[in-house]
Order: structure tokens, then C-alpha cells, then sequence
């Protein structure tokens, strides 16, 4: 009778370990759902800041000039990616795909989150060998999962400015559109798929860089700076815009450090 009783007791110990199995990989199931649901509502709702899709080819030259000279100093035999983040109608992709990455070993990405945006850019890319340039739509993926990159381009995005039916010389609108946290945001976004060592442009935008919470892990090119900031910069505390077209100002920055280089490490006594 005990044997009887204990190989009862065995069988439901098992039977009640594979239900709490059952049931956890259940839950991770749906978690993962959730997850995945979240992202796709999140990656739908983006939305550009910059209103205007206005560009032209080679519309930075002195930029891209440095970033080539940087990118040729990564000795390593991967292939390396770079970004154009709010590539808008694709001139800055065509122009880095055929005037400064020539090497098959280079691709050029191109993201951005408007219809007639992501339809030029595409055709753009057409005009290079195939696989050479990538377009891909903001609201359905996330440039993440084609990185890590070596390079983002962040050129006349952070900002809103130059559309006429936009108030963009409007301080108050301006900054209760397009606030410094969205402003960090969209740079924490970025900063999860650039390379530690990697370079990061941040041309014509709101705000400083540097003012960013993500300063402490990046570090200015020394001799690279850039020409030709005609988007006022804005003085957040005065909440005023600061004219800055005149001065050269840095615009390429290093990732030195990762994220998790910053996280303390918790004492184990």
C-alpha cells in the first residue's frame, strides 16, 4: 500500500510539474505577443519631427568627407553599415553609395517615416547595384534589427523648420512640439544600434548634443567640425532661439562607451 501511495503521489509530483511548464511557456508566449504588439503600435505611431522633406545631392560635402576618412580608420574586415536616419527622398544615401562608400564592403541604410519619403528613396536606391543601398519604412521596422551600424547620419532631423505652413520661428511651438526629451528620445533610439567606437552625425538640430544625457559615453571629433547650421539652435533656459550659422560647431561624435559600460556593478558582500 505505501509503494501504491507513493507511486501516486510521483505520478501527480509530474503531473503538476508539467502543468507549471505548460503554463510558463504559456506566459512567455504571451508575453512575447505583448511585446511584439507594443513594438509594432510603437513603430506605426512614429511620426517625423522635421516637416519638410526638402534635400538636395551631396548637400553636406565637408561632413561626409570626415565621416569617409573615419569610417576608412575602422581597420576591421566586417562589412560596415551606415545610416541615414530621416533620409527623406534619398539624396543623402545616393550620394553616400556613389560619391563616398564606393567599396562593396560598405551598405548604405536609409530610414525614414513618411509615404512619399520612403517611395523616392526606394527608387533612388534602384540606381546603385542591388543591395548596395536599404530602404526601410520607420513605422514598420526598426533600424535595429539591421545594425549594429558603424555610422548614423543625423542631418537637419532634430528639428522642425523651414515649411512655411509650419510656425517653426515660433519658440513656444516649437518647443512644445519638438521638446529636449524627444530630442533625447529619438537619440536613445539611435544610440541602441550605433557600434561603441562608432560615429554619429548631429547636423542642423533643436539642441545640443552634448546638453544630452548620452555625452558622458561620446566625445566630439576633434578637427571635424561643421560649417553652415542655419537652424537656430534653442536656448532652453532664455527660451529663445540662438542664431549659430556663422560659428563651426562640432557635429561628428564618438561612441566611446556602451550604455552597460556606465551601469555600476553591484556589490556581491
Amino acid at each position: 500500500n505505501d509503494s501504491q501511495q507513493e507511486n501516486i503521489q510521483e505520478k501527480n509530483i509530474e503531473k503538476a510539474s508539467t502543468t507549471a511548464a505548460a503554463m510558463t511557456t504559456i506566459t512567455n508566449d504571451n508575453d512575447q505577443d505583448k511585446q511584439q504588439d507594443e513594438q509594432k503600435e510603437e513603430l506605426a505611431n512614429r511620426k517625423q519631427v522635421q516637416p519638410s522633406h526638402g534635400t538636395q545631392m551631396n548637400r553636406y560635402p565637408e561632413q561626409y568627407s570626415f565621416l569617409k576618412e573615419l569610417v576608412a580608420q575602422n581597420q576591421t574586415q566586417d562589412d560596415k553599415k551606415i545610416l541615414s536616419f530621416g533620409c527623406a527622398t534619398g539624396e543623402e544615401t545616393l550620394t553616400l553609395a556613389q560619391q563616398y562608400f564606393e567599396e562593396p564592403s560598405i551598405k548604405v541604410f536609409g530610414v525614414d517615416v513618411a509615404d512619399v519619403a520612403v517611395a523616392e528613396a526606394t527608387k533612388k536606391a534602384q540606381l546603385v547595384p542591388e543591395g548596395k543601398i536599404t530602404i526601410l519604412d520607420g513605422r514598420e521596422v526598426s533600424p535595429k534589427d539591421y545594425g549594429p551600424f558603424d555610422a548614423v547620419l543625423g542631418n537637419s532631423v532634430f528639428c522642425i523648420y523651414g515649411k512655411r505652413d509650419v510656425p517653426y520661428k515660433n519658440i513656444t511651438y516649437v518647443m512644445e512640439t519638438f521638446p529636449f526629451s524627444n530630442f533625447e528620445s529619438m537619440l536613445d533610439d539611435i544610440d541602441s544600434y550605433l557600434k561603441v567606437g562608432g560615429v554619429l552625425t548631429v547636423f542642423n538640430s533643436n539642441y545640443n548634443f552634448m546638453d544630452t544625457h548620452l555625452a558622458e559615453r561620446y566625445e566630439p571629433i576633434p578637427d571635424k567640425k561643421c560649417p553652415n547650421h542655419f537652424v537656430p539652435r534653442i536656448d532652453r533656459e532664455n527660451k529663445k532661439f540662438v542664431d549659430v550659422k556663422d560659428q563651426m560647431m562640432d557635429c561628428l561624435f564618438r561612441k566611446v562607451k556602451s550604455k552597460m559600460e556606465l551601469v555600476p556593478i553591484a556589490n556581491s558582500m
